[in-house]
């Protein structure tokens, strides 16, 4: 299927009977019913309903009669079979949640398809119903409430998408998962879904969320849905406003002013138009923003106007939808779970200019300064980011395009920068510093250029990359970081060139303390650099790893300028290290282990005045010309 282009009933409709296509009209398996199995405590065929899932075979229905079933259900490699209660105000299904520590949702259903959930009240499940890899699903008329983590999750668990129609069903007061994480209505993550009639309300984060799993995004189509009162947004995602069962207003305002023409933010946002200015006066204004539409909300600067969220557990901003632009600029954002959350289509556009977005979050995981999700593009320009607790002060998901200029992420009580997934992060002339952990971690497959920056005394590596991701760093400062200025791992390939890296150091066991670390198969060309005055060693490479190491200065680290090889057995590292000028360093200007799996390569390099000699470990390992003597 091709990705819906509108949001209007075209679209909705192509999405529709695409998905109808695939098998989820629905009624496949009460049309082809073969057998009627009964659930109850005494007097029917089984008294649990996993018994009857068990038994069944393709066109059963099972019919479940009024009482409470403490029970969690699976239901894996089934087809053509209906779950029928007696009506979700007269058959419950506790999952009890409290008293488990797996994530155990009340129904699990796997690689199935053309099932039908009807008629339940199903709460206290860690999901209260999970679906992946499973087709033809007709959720409807059910009660999903006081579950844990999601209400609904139509997911892409293993990396295996499912598609649901969701029918008039309640999802109520979803709770944030054990640890305080999650807390969505319904969660469509990758996958597709058709919601009629539902509605979602008391979320402890989105009432509907809509987002990728890797390459594959979700999609929702439908109509009628009532979605309110959500703490992290009702609406977050890709998600057209056509689900709606009363769209929020267009507005046909160019220009709102807040106090004097609408009482709150929120309600100009009503009044204005697509593209229209909300300006908003200086003082503490307290209230949730979710925006659905392309407008510019100019404040009188980010010292003076403060949007603080209606409490701790609340979302400030929530930014959602497709083809939006949106421009917030003088602001403060603050007290929030998380302070501005941002998760568009491809085709939308948010800009943040003299924007500070400061203490929001509790320490609980999913709690942020800034979080990024989908495939937008998203430019953070002349603001801070600092004092936030949770993960990161901003965090990014999905494939997001994101662009830092003139910015400080500071103070943060983890890390600065989180990326996962295929974000592409480009920083320039901006400093990440003295956050409690990393400076910047980047993993799977995320790009990172960072330009003319300054990273300096994070409470752990200032960046580290892994995962297949790849990098960019330069023209910068890496100074003062704990552990490593540049920690590489996990197969990240990364350029490293111009920089001044130096005083990393050790973190308070004696750990450590390098200016660039190469490990776990990673890839990185070092050229360049000023590498000096780190705790431990300038440069490191083991564990199977490439390094390319040219024309930079090496000098005064506390052990090696630069080391090859580490502590485990039959290393793999190749390593060509040229033109170099490795000096005055408190042990060995280049040292080696013997492992017959570690190749240096190279020549011209000016080894002089190391302490306890220009070339140490195996020598036969350093070519001729290779510089230092032998």
């Amino acid at each position: 299927m091709k990705r819906l282009e509108l949001l209007g009933t075209p679209g909705l409709m192509a999405l529709t009977l695409a998905i109808v296509g695939l098998g989820l009209a629905g009624g496949p398996a009460e049309l082809a019913a073969q057998r009627t199995l009964t659930v109850c405590a005494r007097g029917c065929d089984f008294t649990t309903i996993q018994d009857a899932i068990d038994a069944a075979q393709p066109g059963d229905v099972i019919e479940v009669k009024a009482g409470t079933y403490r029970e969690t259900l699976t239901i894996k490699n089934k087809r053509d079979l209906t779950l029928r209660g007696e009506g979700r105000d007269r058959v419950t299904l506790d999952g009890r949640a409290q008293e488990q520590e797996e994530i155990v949702p009340g129904i699990r259903i796997e690689d199935s398809r053309n099932i039908t959930i009807r008629g339940f009240k199903i709460t206290n499940g860690r999901r209260g119903l999970q679906a992946n890899n499973s087709t033809g699903l007709v959720i409807a008329d059910n009660l999903f409430e006081a579950n844990f983590r999601q209400g609904i999750a139509i997911g892409s668990f293993r990396g295996k998408p499912a598609e649901a129609r969701l029918l008039n069903n309640v999802v109520r007061n979803t709770q944030a998962d054990l640890n305080g994480a999650h807390g969505q209505g319904i969660d469509v993550f990758g996958s597709q879904a058709v919601l009629e009639g539902n509605t979602i309300e008391g979320s402890a984060d989105c009432g509907l969320r809509v987002t990728h799993s890797g390459e594959r995004p979700g999609r929702v189509a439908g109509s009628g849905n009532v979605i309110r009162n959500n703490k992290g947004g009702d609406l977050c995602g890709n998600v057209p406003l056509t689900l709606l069962a009363e769209p929020p207003p267009e507005g046909t305002l160019d220009r709102v002013a807040v106090p004097q023409d609408a009482r709150t933010i929120q309600e100009a946002l009503h009044r204005v138009r697509p593209g229209g200015t909300i300006v908003v006066a200086a003082g503490l204004h307290l209230e949730q923003l979710q925006i659905y539409k392309s407008v510019t909300i100019r404040g009188a600067g980010s010292g003076r106007t403060v949007l603080q969220a209606p409490g701790p557990d609340w979302t400030a901003v929530n930014i959602a939808t497709d083809g939006l632009e949106v421009v917030l600029e003088g602001l403060t954002v603050t007290g929030g779970r998380r302070g501005i959350q941002i998760d568009t289509g491809p085709e939308g556009r948010v800009t943040l200019r003299d924007v500070r977005v400061e203490r929001n979050g509790t320490g609980n995981p999913s709690e942020v300064g800034i979080l990024i999700f989908g495939e937008g593009a998203v430019t953070v320009a002349q603001s801070r980011i600092t004092g936030n607790r949770g993960p990161a002060g901003l965090w990014a998901f999905g494939a997001p395009q994101i662009a830092i200029q003139n910015s400080t992420i500071s103070q943060n009580e983890d890390d600065g920068i989180v990326l996962i997934g295929k974000a592409n992060l480009h920083i320039r002339n901006s400093t990440i510093s003295r956050n409690a952990q990393n400076g910047l971690w980047a993993s799977y497959d995320t790009q990172v250029t960072l330009q003319q920056s300054t990273i300096s005394d994070n409470n752990l590596n200032g960046i580290a990359l892994r995962g297949n991701a790849r990098g960019t760093v330069e023209g910068s400062m890496i100074i003062r970081n704990v552990e490593a200025g540049i920690w590489l791992g996990d197969s990240a390939h990364v350029m490293i060139r111009n920089n001044r890296i130096t005083t990393n150091k050790p973190n308070a066991d004696g750990k450590f303390g390098d200016g660039i670390m190469v490990n776990a198969n990673a890839q990185a060309t070092i050229r360049n650099n000023t590498i000096t005055g780190n705790a431990r060693m300038g440069i490191g490479a083991w564990d199977q790893t490439r390094v390319t190491i040219t024309g930079n200065a090496i000098s005064n680290n506390g052990r090696h300028g630069i080391n090859i090889g580490g502590n485990p057995e039959l290393e793999s590292v190749q390593a060509e290290i040229s033109q170099n000028r490795v000096q005055n360093n408190r042990r060995c200007g280049v040292r080696t282990d013997p492992d017959p799996g570690i190749k240096i390569r190279g020549q011209g390099n000016t080894i002089t005045g190391n302490r306890q000699g220009n070339l140490c470990g195996d020598l036969n390992k350093f070519p001729p010309g290779f510089g230092g003597g032998r």
